[in-house]
């Protein structure tokens, strides 16, 4: 995530390569599979629904956007990032 958060940043404005449905879906899987790993869905709270939503809502907008290239949003990333950090801090990520 942090490299993700400083790529956005360093290109911040500029357009990005197509962006690729296969790949995220695999990115999303993994992170799925170390969340479950650590007991981050043990038992489904109202954070683990918000971040399901979240994750789910993301997925879909990459299914859209298969293949099109997009604008890369420094400020956005860094929001996207505090929010999951902190979902996954409430969710016992960290513990």
């Amino acid at each position: 995530m942090f490299q993700t958060v400083a790529f956005h940043l360093a290109f911040h404005g500029k357009e990005t390569t197509p962006v690729n449905l296969y790949v995220c879906s695999a990115s999303w899987l993994f992170e799925i599979y170390v969340l479950n790993s650590v007991n981050f869905f043990s038992s489904i709270n109202w954070v683990q629904i918000v971040y399901i939503l979240i994750s789910l809502f993301g997925l879909v907008n990459v299914l859209r956007i298969h293949g099109k290239t997009t604008i890369y949003s420094g400020p956005l990333a860094i929001v996207s990032f505090v929010v999951m950090i902190t979902l996954y801090y409430l969710g016992g990520f960290f513990n």
